[in-house]
C-alpha cells in the first residue's frame, strides 16, 4: 500500500496547539520568540493544508472519486456499549476551506508580527492567537461532530479571551463579557442538537448522521409525541448555533463587539471564527435540505433560512453605511456578506454559497488588516494631537485625506472595499455574488430584486467608508499628523489583495462549468455575462455613485455632521436614522427583556433572602434566649436558696476533715523509714546502667561523626542545586504569581516522575 498523504492531515491544527503550549508555558516572555514561533507553526499547517488541497485535487482530476476520503485513526473512548472513534475527513469542501482559512491565518500571523511589537503582553496574544488557529483548523479536518464542537467551543473561548484583551478599559471588559454570553448560548443549542442527533441516530460520524438512509429514517421519527420530526429539531438547534457564530440577526450583538479585541484578532474572529457558521450550514447541507419542507415559509415561498440570511444582509447594509466608528461599519458588512452566503444556501445555491463564503473570508480580512493600519497610524497622530483628550481615533469624521499620508494603506482597503461592494468583473466579491444573484434570478425574481437593492446599500456603505477615511482633507489634528504603517504590516497584505482580485476567476464559467463547480462535481448553468449580471451590477455602479456624490465629491469639513444623517434630520426622519444606526435597538431590547429582569430578580431574591433571613435569625435568637432567661431565673429564685442551707452545714465539715489530716500525718512520718530499702534497690540498678550507658559512648560518638559527614555532604549539594537554579533564572522559581510558572513547574514535574517510573521499571527488569 503507498502512502496516503490524508492519515497526516491531524498535523495541520497540532502545530498551532503545540505553539499555544510552548508559549504559553516557556516563551511568553519573549516578544520575539513568541512571534517567530507563533508564525513557524501556522507556515508548517498552510503548507500541509495546501497539500491537502493538492492531493484532494489530484484525486477529483483523475476521476477516482468525488466522495469523502476518511483515514480512521482509532478509538477515542468508550461509553458503556458505545464506542467513539476518530479519523479524518477529506472532501471537496474542507479541502478547499483548509488552504483557505489557513492562508488567512498566515497573513494575519505576519501581519501581527508588526502590529503587536511594542505590546507588552505580545506572548499571550500570540499564544491566543495560535489556540484560535488551531480550533479553526481542527473543526474543519475531524470525521465525527464530537471533535467539531470541541474545536468549536475552542474557538469562542479564544473569541471571548482576545476581545478582553485589554481588560484594562471598561468598554473591553463589557464587550468580552457580551461575547461570553451569547456564544456560550450558541454553543448550548448546538449541543443539543448534537445530543439529540447522537440519541436517535446512535452515532455522530458525519457518513453516518448525514446519509440519505439515516436522514429519512430519522424523518419519519416524531420529537415528543408531537407532529414535528427529529430532523426538523436537529435542523432548527444546529441553525440557531449557525446564526449566533455568524452573526445573523437577531443574534448578531456579540460580533461588533469583537472590535475591541486588537485588529489582527478581530479580522480572524470575523474571518474564521464567524464563517465557522457557515461552514457547519454547508457541512449539514444534506440535514437542512431533509427539513426543507418544514422550514419553508409558504405565503413567501422562502425557507426560514433565506428569509433569515437575507434579512440580515439587509439590516447589516443599512447598519453599515451608517456608522461612525471603522471597526464596528467593516464588522456590520462582514456579517452582511455573510447573511448573502447563507441565503444562497437557503436557495439551493450549494457551489455559490461556498464560493462567496471563500471570497468574503478573504477580502474581510484585507478589510480589517487594512483598517488596522489606518488605525495604527491615527494613534501615533494622537501621540501629539491638540484636539483633547476626548478624541476618538476610530471616528471615520475625524479621519479624512489619509490617502496623501498613508497611501499604500489606501490602495489596500481600496481593492477590499470593492470586492465587498462586487465592483463589476474586477473583483472576486463579483463572482461569487454574481453567481448567488444569478442563481436567484433563476428561482426565485422578487428575491433576486431585493438582493440587488441590498447590493447598492453595499456599495454605498464603501464608498462612504472610502470617502470619510481617505477623500478630501484632514479633520484632526491625528489626521493630518497620520504616517503609513511599517512594512511588516503592508507587505502581507499586497499579497492578500492579489487573492482578493485573481481568486474570483476560479468561478467563472468561461466555457461551461467553473473551475468551483467542477472540483465539487456539480453541474451549473454558465451565467457570464446575462441579464441578471447587467442588472445588479447596475444596482453596484449606482450605489457606488451615489456614495462618491455626497461624500467624496463634497467633501465633508471639520466639525460637521454626516451629510445623509443632516439631510434625514431635515426631513424628520432623524429618529430613524438613528434607530438605525443602533442596529435596530436590538441590544437595548436584550437589556430590557433578559438582562435587567435578570438584574431585578437577583436584587428581589436577595432582598427577600435577606428578609428570611433576618426573620430566621431573630426566631433562632428568641428560641435560644428564653430558655436562658429561664434558666437564670430558675438558678436565682429556686436553686440558690435551696442550696444555701447545705452552704451552712458544709463550711463545719471542712474544719473537720482538716483537723483529721493534720492528726493522720504523724503515722505517715513513721512509715518513712520502711521506704529506705526500694530506694537502696533503684540506686543500685541506677550505677548498672551508667556503666552501660559509659561502654556506648565511643559508638555514639562515631554515629555523630558519620551523621555530620553525611549532613555537611548534603548540605554541598544542596548549595549546588540552590546555585544551579539560581542561575537558571525564574524557569523552576514559581513565584512570580502567574499560572504559567506553576504550570512549567508542574510539567517538569510530571517529565521527572515519567523518568523514575522508566527508571524503577528498568531495574525491576
Amino acid at each position: 500500500m503507498g502512502f496516503n498523504f490524508f492519515e497526516i492531515a491531524w498535523l495541520i491544527p497540532f502545530f498551532p496547539l503545540l505553539v499555544f503550549g510552548v508559549i504559553a508555558l516557556f516563551a511568553h516572555r519573549s516578544r520575539v520568540w513568541s512571534q517567530r514561533l507563533a508564525v513557524g507553526g501556522v507556515v508548517i499547517s498552510a503548507l500541509l493544508a495546501l497539500l491537502t488541497f493538492l492531493a484532494k485535487m489530484l484525486v477529483v482530476i483523475e476521476g477516482k472519486s468525488l466522495a469523502y476520503s476518511r483515514v480512521p485513526l482509532g478509538e477515542w473512548f468508550s461509553l458503556g456499549g458505545d464506542r467513539f472513534l476518530i479519523g479524518i475527513y477529506i472532501d471537496q469542501l474542507n479541502a478547499l476551506m483548509l488552504p483557505v482559512l489557513a492562508l488567512a491565518c498566515l497573513v494575519i500571523f505576519i501581519y501581527s508580527a508588526g502590529a503587536m511589537r511594542d505590546d507588552p503582553h505580545s506572548g499571550r496574544f500570540f499564544a491566543l492567537l495560535s489556540l484560535l488557529a488551531c480550533g479553526v483548523l481542527g473543526l474543519l479536518i475531524f470525521d465525527n461532530l464530537l471533535f467539531f464542537i470541541i474545536f468549536w467551543v475552542i474557538m469562542d473561548a479564544c473569541a471571548y479571551l482576545l476581545t478582553g484583551f485589554w481588560h484594562e478599559q471598561e468598554s473591553v471588559r463589557q464587550a468580552a463579557l457580551k461575547v461570553f454570553l451569547v456564544t456560550g448560548a450558541g454553543d448550548l443549542l448546538l449541543l443539543l442538537g448534537i445530543a439529540l442527533l447522537w440519541m436517535y441516530a446512535g452515532s455522530l460520524a458525519y457518513s453516518d448522521v448525514f446519509s440519505a438512509e439515516k436522514l429519512a429514517e430519522l424523518s419519519g421519527i416524531n420529537f415528543l409525541d408531537t407532529q414535528v420530526s427529529i430532523v426538523t429539531v436537529v435542523a432548527l438547534l444546529f441553525f440557531c448555533g449557525v446564526m449566533v457564530k455568524s452573526g445573523q440577526f437577531p443574534l448578531h450583538v456579540w460580533l461588533p463587539e469583537v472590535a475591541e479585541a486588537p485588529a489582527p484578532a478581530s479580522a480572524l474572529i470575523h474571518a474564521a471564527t464567524a464563517s465557522a457558521g457557515v461552514f457547519l450550514l454547508i457541512r449539514a447541507f444534506p440535514l437542512l435540505d431533509a427539513a426543507a419542507s418544514s422550514l419553508l415559509i409558504a405565503d413567501l415561498g422562502l425557507t426560514l433560512v433565506t428569509l433569515v440570511g437575507v434579512f440580515t444582509a439587509g439590516i447589516a447594509a443599512l447598519v453599515a453605511a451608517t456608522q461612525r466608528d471603522v471597526r464596528r461599519a467593516l464588522s456590520f458588512s462582514a456579517i452582511g456578506q455573510l447573511g448573502y452566503a447563507i441565503a444562497a444556501l437557503g436557495i439551493g445555491a450549494y457551489v455559490a454559497g461556498v464560493f462567496h463564503l471563500v471570497t468574503s473570508i478573504f477580502f474581510n480580512t484585507l478589510l480589517f488588516l487594512a483598517a488596522g493600519s489606518v488605525l495604527h497610524g491615527m494613534k501615533h497622530g494622537c501621540r501629539d494631537r491638540l484636539d483633547g483628550d476626548s478624541f476618538d481615533p476610530n471616528d471615520m469624521l475625524g479621519m479624512g485625506g489619509l490617502a496623501e499620508r498613508q497611501p499604500i494603506t489606501f490602495y489596500l482597503f481600496l481593492a477590499g472595499g470593492a470586492a465587498l461592494a462586487g465592483a463589476p468583473f474586477v473583483t472576486g466579491g463579483f463572482w461569487s455574488k454574481d453567481a448567488i444573484l444569478t442563481w436567484a434570478w433563476a428561482n426565485n425574481q422578487t428575491l433576486f430584486w431585493i438582493m440587488a437593492v441590498i447590493a447598492a446599500v453595499t456599495s454605498f456603505g464603501v464608498m462612504r467608508q472610502l470617502s470619510l477615511i481617505f477623500a478630501g482633507g484632514p479633520r484632526s489634528h491625528a489626521a493630518a499628523s497620520s504616517v503609513e504603517s511599517a512594512p511588516a504590516m503592508t507587505t502581507p497584505l499586497i499579497f492578500l489583495t492579489l487573492f482578493v482580485l485573481v481568486l474570483g476567476w476560479v468561478g467563472v464559467p468561461l466555457s461551461g462549468d467553473s473551475f468551483i463547480a467542477m472540483f465539487f462535481g456539480v453541474k451549473e448553468e454558465a451565467h457570464f455575462i446575462g441579464e441578471p449580471t447587467m442588472w445588479w451590477s447596475i444596482a453596484c455602479v449606482t450605489g457606488l455613485s451615489f456614495g462618491f456624490m455626497i461624500y467624496a465629491y463634497w467633501p465633508m469639513r471639520p466639525g460637521e455632521t454626516d451629510w445623509v444623517e443632516s439631510l434625514m434630520r431635515a426631513v424628520r426622519l432623524g429618529w430613524l436614522y438613528e434607530f438605525v444606526r443602533n442596529a435596530l435597538y436590538v441590544d437595548a431590547l436584550y437589556q430590557w427583556v433578559f438582562a435587567r429582569p435578570a438584574v431585578w430578580l437577583g436584587q428581589g431574591l436577595a432582598f427577600v433572602d435577606g428578609v428570611l433571613g433576618d426573620l430566621v435569625v431573630n426566631a433562632i435568637r428568641g428560641f435560644g434566649q428564653g430558655p436562658a432567661l429561664i434558666g437564670c431565673w430558675f438558678d436565682a429564685r429556686v436553686l440558690t436558696p435551696l442550696f444555701r442551707p447545705v452552704d451552712r452545714v458544709a463550711g463545719p465539715v471542712a474544719q473537720a476533715a482538716g483537723w483529721v489530716d493534720v492528726r493522720l500525718g504523724v503515722p505517715a512520718d513513721q512509715l518513712r523509714h520502711v521506704g529506705r530499702y526500694p530506694a537502696r534497690v533503684a540506686g543500685l540498678l541506677d550505677l548498672l546502667l551508667d556503666r552501660l550507658v559509659n561502654l556506648a559512648g565511643p559508638a555514639t560518638q562515631g554515629l555523630m561523626w558519620l551523621s555530620a559527614a553525611l549532613d555537611r555532604g548534603l548540605g554541598i549539594a544542596v548549595q549546588s542545586v540552590g546555585e544551579a537554579v539560581q542561575v537558571s533564572g525564574l524557569w523552576f522559581r514559581p513565584r512570580t504569581g502567574k499560572v504559567q510558572d506553576y504550570l512549567r513547574l508542574a510539567a517538569v514535574a510530571v517529565a521527572v516522575l515519567a523518568a523514575m517510573f522508566v527508571f524503577f521499571m528498568f531495574v525491576q527488569i
